[in-house]
């Protein structure tokens, strides 16, 4: 749950979770050499292999937030060497080792080569990028809400709003691929593209308006109603498409579009959704992902790819390129910013990433370096997601490449000093993760000052020290401490104890969040500034009927609410708050403080509702409501003494 927003803050914990040696385990595995030699510095070549093995190893520091696979291969190329190199086994019954020269199903590494074939049709003046989707597709554009508006830009940069046919939609029913682990026949079921986009005229309901100012959301549909349009104006299926306009002039003789079921002489490995790789994904047919996930190629192919993709070789005009990569801020963590069909993962380090029910890849090139990265895995869920990222923190501390989060570090780091930060909630990342918020945060608070000291309040008690910085690294050694009795639920010493425990950082205007390792998990310390966010108007909440889906409990149950049309909230501008309770209805008031949100429930009905009816519990769980978070247009309420989660799914009106 809330997964994009905690990628955000685990990237930030990447190079402190690189920095953790690699386990002995781990180390004993010898990565095979490629058909084409590596030819890296000695010191490089050591630090990869320790990389590629943390892909495969389930003690490894990452695995329990990214997961792990059976198998990993990985190319890096450099202008002075290269790298290329596989581990771990293609198949987990049978232990036959996985190899660099298989192929893999790159999965939304897709999407650039849909976006190099519409820049090039761009180019030749078949289309224009603000072009209308109507004016291709008029019979979809009328079926989809706010089709008439939606640009051909919108769709390829996610800034359209048209939901993804790969969600679960509002209404409930599972989404292509989101259910498909659960049942084989759905997993190999095929698809035309017709019967994706009906999918999301039947089920979905739009994100956001298109181009609304700072809105972006994934969509898969947007680059499957592209390949329609492309399919369209050339005339031909997709398939021969990328065949003439990339894949041959660019020799990439071992990759090819499939709308089926891999065949078993296509050699791919066995492929598993995630460990413990009891669900086996081999069967899954492709055409469930198509334009925007459905090519089959190999390591070597799409470091060719990504290599000429960069160098401009694949377009007539050397400002395409550029056009390509003029992109929108995403407040995701898997891009920075994302333009046509390419993303920025760090500064100055571009590329895209590929999931699919079976596989993990990760493209990436860092421009000033021309240092190219592809990594692939035979599992859905694993630390491949950020392979490019990882590559690069490996690099910057070899010295190969400069560090592109140095400016962005240092930015952070005067964010830290002179502010008192008031601590919200624990978040407990990995498999069973949850959020602890704090009941009261002003009584936990901590201020860093310039003299490397700080200052700290721990409810009853106050105390000072001292901490050292190197980059997003952080350390604070505890000095005098007042111990005074502080009430029955005080957390002071839990506090003071996380605070000692704290390995990295990172600030993000008025929000502070502090990494720290217990038993093996990656936590956050999450801080806001004082007095942040004091009678501000979350707007992303003003305005829709929230739709209680769900409560999840602290031991991870969770129990689907029944008519959830039944039991909802709309909070308005002027901080009061409508809810309905089942054939109940009443008002109150909301305050917030940055991520902090308080309900007060005012007058309500009191009518006698059917014995099934949850419209006391709802009411009761919403004056323990501590905090929000907004995600993937779901709305998450944490209550506090461990209360659990309440999900809420938007009913479509304000």
């Amino acid at each position: 749950m809330i997964k994009h927003r905690l990628r955000t803050l685990i990237f930030f914990a990447l190079p402190m979770l690189l920095s953790v040696p690699v386990l002995a385990q781990a180390q004993t595995i010898d990565p095979r050499q490629c058909a084409a030699q590596t030819t890296a510095p000695a010191e490089v070549e050591s630090a990869l292999d320790d990389l590629l093995a943390r892909f495969i190893d389930p003690q490894d520091a990452t695995a329990a937030y990214f997961g792990y696979a059976p198998g990993a291969v990985m190319l890096i190329e450099t202008p002075d060497w290269r790298y290329f190199k596989a581990m771990g086994v293609a198949d987990i019954a049978t232990g036959a080792p996985i190899n660099c020269a298989m192929p893999f199903q790159i999965g939304s590494n897709t999407k650039t080569m849909t976006a190099v074939v519409l820049l090039q049709l761009e180019e030749e003046g078949l289309l224009s990028l603000d072009d209308k989707l109507a004016d291709y597709l008029p019979d979809y554009a009328a079926a989809l809400p706010y089709g008439d508006e939606m640009t051909l830009r919108q769709l390829a940069t996610h800034t359209s709003g048209v939901f993804s046919y790969t969600d679960t939609a509002p209404n409930g029913t599972p989404g292509i691929m989101e259910g498909d682990i659960e049942s084989a026949d759905s997993m190999s079921r095929g698809y035309t593209p017709d019967e994706l986009i009906q999918f999301v005229i039947d089920n979905g309901e739009p994100t956001f308006e298109p181009g609304a100012e700072g809105a972006w959301a994934y969509s898969n549909t947007g680059y499957v109603l592209l390949g329609i349009i492309i399919e369209q104006i050339t005339g031909k299926p997709l398939a021969d498409v990328y065949q003439e306009r990339i894949f041959v002039p660019l020799g990439m003789n071992d990759t090819f579009l499939w709308n089926d079921v891999p065949a078993p002489d296509f050699g791919l490995p066995s492929s598993y959704y995630q460990a413990p790789f009891d669900v086996e994904a081999t069967l899954w047919n492709m055409s469930q992902g198509w334009a925007a996930g459905a090519v089959i190629s190999t390591a070597d192919d799409m470091n060719t790819y990504v290599r000429a993709l960069f160098a401009g070789e694949l377009f007539q005009k050397p400002e395409t390129l550029a056009r390509m990569m003029d992109g929108v801020p995403t407040g995701s963590g898997s891009f920075l910013q994302y333009g046509i069909g390419l993303g920025e993962k760090l500064p100055g380090v571009w590329g895209h990433g590929g999931q699919t029910l079976g596989y993990e890849s990760d493209l990436g090139y860092v421009l000033d370096e021309g240092v190219s990265v592809v990594v692939w895995t035979n599992a859905a869920k694993d630390l491949a997601v950020a392979g490019a990222t990882s590559v690069d923190a490996v690099l910057v501390a070899a010295g190969v490449v400069e560090d592109p989060n140095a400016i962005a570090t240092e930015a952070m780091a005067a964010q830290l000093v002179g502010v008192e930060w008031h601590w919200q909630q624990l978040q407990v990342l990995g498999e069973n993760g949850s959020s602890m918020p704090v009941a009261d945060p002003a009584r936990y608070s901590i201020r860093f000052n310039e003299d490397g000291s700080y200052n700290v309040v721990a409810d009853c008690n106050r105390g000072s020290g001292t901490y050292t910085r190197d980059g997003l690294v952080l350390s604070l050694q505890s000095g005098p401490l007042t111990r005074a009795a502080c009430p029955p639920d005080s957390q002071s010493d839990p506090f003071i104890e996380m605070l000692g425990s704290v390995t990295n950082f990172s600030t993000n205007d008025d929000e502070l969040n502090m990494a720290l390792m217990v038993d093996g998990e990656v936590n956050l310390m999450q801080f806001t500034a004082a007095g942040a966010g004091e009678n501000d108007v979350a707007v992303e909440l003003v305005g829709t009927t929230w739709q209680w889906q769900q409560l999840q409990s602290m031991d991870g149950t969770t129990v689907t609410v029944p008519n959830p049309e039944n039991y909802t909230l709309l909070f308005n501008d002027d901080s009061s708050v409508n809810l309905r309770a089942d054939c109940n209805r009443g008002r109150g008031v909301y305050s917030l403080d940055g991520s902090q949100l308080a309900i007060v429930v005012g007058a309500m009905t009191r009518a006698a509702c059917p014995p099934d009816s949850l419209s006391n519990d709802f009411v009761q769980y919403l004056g323990f409501v501590a905090s929000y978070v907004l995600e993937d247009d779901t709305l998450y309420l944490s209550l506090m003494a461990d209360g659990g989660i309440m999900g809420f799914s938007p009913a479509g009106g304000g």
